[in-house]
C-alpha cells in the first residue's frame, strides 16, 4: 500500500501549484504548469510558481471600452517592494538549500581513517 501512496504523495506535492492554479482558474494556467512541470524540481522553479499560483490575476479592462484603471505611485511602490520581499525569500530559501546541501554530515565519533604507514 505504501508502494502507492508515496509516489502519489509526491507527484501532487510536485505539482502542487499547478493545481492551485486550475482551482483558481487562473489565466495563465498553462504557463504556470510549464514552469513547475519544467523548473519544479530546482525548489526555485516550485516557489515561483506557487507564488504565481497563489497571486491575483490583474484585471482585464471590460469590452464596454472602459479604460483600465490607474495605478497610483504608492501603489506601484508598494509591489515593488513585495516583489523584492519574494525575491529576497527566494534567494535565502535557495542560499540555505545549497548551504544544506553541500555540508557533509560526519558522526563525531568516527574513528579516524587509518594510513598504509600504520599498517606496515
Amino acid at each position: 500500500m505504501e508502494a502507492i501512496i508515496i509516489p502519489i504523495f509526491w507527484i501532487v506535492s510536485y505539482l502542487l501549484p499547478t493545481i492551485i492554479g486550475a482551482a483558481r482558474g487562473k489565466q495563465n494556467l498553462l504557463a504556470i504548469a510549464a514552469l513547475n512541470i519544467l523548473l519544479g524540481w530546482s525548489f526555485i522553479g516550485w516557489v515561483v510558481a506557487l507564488v504565481w499560483a497563489l497571486t491575483k490575476d490583474a484585471q482585464q479592462p471590460s469590452a464596454a471600452g472602459q479604460k483600465p484603471s490607474v495605478v497610483s505611485v504608492s501603489e506601484s511602490e508598494a509591489r515593488l517592494s513585495r516583489a523584492r520581499v519574494w525575491i529576497a525569500v527566494v534567494v535565502v530559501i535557495s542560499a540555505l538549500g545549497f548551504w544544506v546541501s553541500q555540508v557533509e554530515h560526519v558522526p563525531d565519533d568516527s574513528p579516524p581513517p587509518a594510513s598504509s604507514i600504520d599498517n606496515q
